[in-house]
């Protein structure tokens, strides 16, 4: 018996003359007291408008109820808008169930078009203003978990096989309009939402929506025109700041600690301006830092930087302020341009972090990419890990990640611009390099069973503020698993910069440990800055599987008989990671 208990409340759906738009439009009331995001329908929801998902796209056949019994209400705060979608299935058959890319099996999408013109052929694919918010239900997260995003949209799915529902919170923050402000919550907002409805018998990606329909334009991820409106009841004007200032905390100028961090503390007046936030920026000097959405500056390399924050209220406050570094150890980690190349994040279900966009399984700081078997058939692009990197035009680069599979198939993996036709917007003389829309860096290669190192040379050539930069592996032509470690990109000009460390200097970012090769299918060497040291090597289960001690800074182990797999090299408080 379903535990659900959908209702049939009508929203307010008008018939307007169609123009670019669809004339759908709904209204948000303000909430007396915030939705807890738990999957649960909380009793504020009653105070919320119902509007109706029935609408089916364009050429497919949705099976989600009868009109009323898949919808969705929302609701806002000061500080984001509250979504609440309930969907009446007949099949729940999500992608980690069906395989494949999750867009293509159940799951819900929400689209926001947050600037002041509307109906401008923009999308959430080209950004600027337009936003898809479209997490992935997984098996751990179907329960009502609630799941904080790092764009700060909080969402919590529920699943009473076959029907669910997903609550969601949406930032204000998150919702910067193409000029990187805020927007004043008077403004009238572009949304959609879209139920993707795949059946395991037909196993054909249907939707329903509640506006864009695809007949007029595309889909709301390339053209959001056709999408519905929505505005909050209530609203008022912002307050806008009429003078912004900043400093680091204490008043501090410098960092001379390695990885040291500066807290930015603003100022705002008036004491009732309604966004209170700055916008960051770091302009890199003879010195390199970084920034977070929050003003926390973390050094990286010596020299000099400077903060940049601005008002983003659309007042245009600004100031600069520059930090002087000093006692930085330089590592590759502090250059590479691949956030998270070493996966040492995990979210809560066990996939990959926020810094990239996939399904990959984490298992002992290695990405686990698992497309569904298709035998071999299926398209490069059916199984994707990605992120969105920044690279300078014309500058050299040298690209290069580990690699292995349980089944020999064919990997590619590229730098494309989804902005302009997914153009390979950089160059590269390797022999895995294919030209494809123009542009050589694109690789492919075939993936087996033993580990290796892939590098590759390549110089971006056609970097301007429209390209978006998308570094993707593509690798739905192999029957995976495939596995992927340390994922780096770094300027070859950096390469410079790296700290070169004499045997006495200790630190907690330089191991005193060496280890090679790496991967390994014989014999593996350890090198030690000490002798007499007693040598470990453990397993991915945390057991030790053979130890000796070293023989003048040195110890050798054959490893030709142990399983394939991650293995970790113990010697004192320093542990090393290699390949198998």
């Amino acid at each position: 018996m379903k535990k659900l208990i959908f209702t049939l409340s009508l929203g307010l759906l008008f018939s307007f003359t169609l123009m670019a738009q669809t004339g759908i439009t709904g209204v948000i009331k303000k909430a007396t007291v915030a939705p807890v995001i738990d999957g649960q329908i909380d009793d504020v929801w009653a105070e919320a408008n119902s509007y109706n998902i029935d609408i089916p796209f364009t050429g497919t056949n949705p099976t989600l109820g009868n009109a009323g019994e898949t919808y969705w209400k929302g609701l806002w705060m000061d500080d984001g808008i509250y979504v609440l979608v309930v969907v009446n299935d007949d099949d729940w058959y999500p992608s980690y169930i069906a395989g494949g890319n999750s867009y293509e099996a159940d799951k819900i999408e929400l689209y926001f078009d947050v600037n002041q013109t509307l109906y401008d052929g923009g999308a959430p694919a080209t950004g600027n203003g337009h936003y898809q918010a479209a997490p992935d239900p997984t098996a751990t997260t179907v329960d009502g978990t609630a799941v904080t995003e790092t764009n700060g949209v909080v969402h919590a799915y529920m699943v009473n096989d076959p029907d669910y529902l997903c609550e969601y919170f949406v930032p204000f923050t998150w919702l910067l309009d193409a000029d990187g402000f805020e927007i004043p919550k008077t403004r009238t907002i572009g949304f959609d939402v879209t139920i993707n409805d795949k059946d395991e018998a037909t196993n054909v990606r249907d939707r329903a929506v509640w506006a864009n329909d695809g007949s007029v334009v595309a889909e709301a991820w390339s053209n959001m025109d056709g999408c519905g409106e929505i505005t909050l009841d209530g609203a008022v004007d912002n307050v806008l700041a009429t003078s912004m200032s900043f400093e680091a905390e204490g008043g501090a100028t410098t960092i001379t600690t390695d990885n040291g961090t500066l807290q930015m503390v603003v100022t705002i007046e008036p004491a009732d301006a309604t966004v209170k936030t700055l916008a960051w920026k770091v302009t890199n000097g003879t010195g390199r830092a970084r920034i977070n959405s929050a003003g926390l500056l973390t050094a990286l390399v010596d020299g000099t930087v400077t903060v940049t924050g601005e008002t983003k209220d659309g007042s245009f406050k600004s100031q600069d302020l520059e930090i002087t570094i000093s006692g930085q150890y330089v590592t590759m980690n502090d250059i590479n341009v691949v956030k998270d190349g070493l996966f040492d994040v995990v979210d809560l279900d066990g996939t990959v972090g926020p810094a990239w966009n996939g399904s990959a399984m984490v298992v002992d700081g290695v990405a686990v990419c698992d497309p569904a078997d298709d035998g071999g058939i299926g398209d490069y692009w059916d199984w994707t890990l990605t992120q969105i990197v920044n690279c300078i035009d014309g500058e050299p680069y040298t690209f290069s990640f580990y690699t292995w599979s349980d089944t020999e198939g064919e990997f590619n993996v590229d730098f494309e611009d989804s902005n302009h036709d997914y153009a390979r917007y950089g160059s590269s003389t390797s022999p895995d390099a294919v030209d494809v829309n123009g542009g050589t860096s694109n690789w492919v290669f075939t993936v087996t069973s033993t580990p290796v190192k892939k590098v590759y040379d390549v110089t971006f050539t056609l970097v301007d503020e429209t390209v978006r930069q998308s570094m993707q592996f593509m690798l739905g032509k192999v029957d995976g698993p495939i596995y992927l470690d340390s994922v780096y990109l770094v300027a070859d000009a950096d390469l410079a910069l790296l700290t070169t460390f004499p045997d006495a200097v200790k630190s907690s970012k330089v191991s005193s440990v060496q280890v090679y090769p790496n991967p390994v299918s014989d014999v593996v060497y350890v090198k030690l800055n000490t002798a007499a040291a007693k040598v470990e090597i453990y397993n991915s289960l945390g057991r030790k599987v053979a130890e000796t001690v070293a023989n003048a800074n040195q110890a050798k182990f054959d490893v030709s008989d142990f399983a394939r797999g991650i293995y970790f090299v113990k010697v004192n408080d320093s542990v090393v990671k290699f390949v198998k």
